[in-house]
């Protein structure tokens, strides 16, 4: 029986897919539940944490397999569920990123705890965000099919779209070091994008760094002002 033939459901394959993400959401919710009697925003910041730190540990031990071989064969079928993904985890860090504001701007001084907490949240949530992008990159790069019209150098009917130096098969470590960068720079490196595909999704993650990243400055500013005060 053949790949295509053994491909489940597209419900099924992208609960199966996902399933990392969706028992971060689980794990979320759960530290929200526990946290009654805290706070709201204290809560809503605890629960946003969870959903990061259970998310990385999660998706950085499955990436240590990831190898090029399973990365083709993991972008073979569509995924049309993943702007419900990405949708969630915007959600989940413009949330989180609000909580800790006010958090840290109340007038009664947070605990040590909630503090730590607080200021670990900024890189917990703009870390997933890199992450999730260097996977949709390596989907990108190694879905066959249609794409491939709109530039193509990679090897095996790869739909290609970056060029990384020396590396004819990139693997997830080339993918999440082109994500980070434009996450850190909101520009690429030395890495040659050659396919529209590309072009839009570096665009707009480039575009979303540039704001998240301003963002974050100011919070920056106005934590550590409050905290002065």
């Amino acid at each position: 029986m053949s790949a295509e033939q053994r491909a489940p459901g597209p419900g099924r394959w992208h609960l199966s897919r996902h399933a990392r993400f969706y028992g971060a959401v689980a794990g979320g919710l759960l530290a929200f539940a526990l946290g009654v009697g805290l706070p709201g925003p204290t809560r809503l910041m605890i629960a946003g944490d969870v959903f990061f730190a259970v998310y990385l540990a999660l998706i950085f031990w499955f990436a240590r397999r990831m190898t090029p071989a399973r990365l083709r064969l993991r972008a073979r079928w569509a995924d049309e569920g993943l702007p419900i993904i990405f949708g969630i985890t915007g959600f989940v860090v413009v949330v989180v990123l609000v909580a800790v504001f006010l958090i840290v701007n109340a007038r009664k001084e947070p605990p040590d705890a909630i503090l730590a907490l607080a200021l670990a949240s900024i890189p917990l949530g703009w870390t997933m965000v890199q992450v999730l992008a260097s996977f949709h990159y390596a989907d990108l790069f190694y879905t066959p099919g249609a794409r491939a019209a709109e530039g193509d150098a990679a090897p095996a009917g790869d739909a290609g779209g970056l060029e990384f130096p020396k590396t004819p098969e990139p693997g997830m470590g080339d993918f999440t070091y082109y994500a980070f960068v434009i996450g850190m720079t909101a520009q690429v490196s030395d890495v040659q994008v050659t396919s529209g595909a590309f072009r839009r999704a570096t665009l707009a993650h480039g575009v979303f760094s540039f704001f998240y990243n301003t963002v974050l400055i100011a919070f920056s500013v106005n934590a550590a002002v409050a905290l002065t005060n």
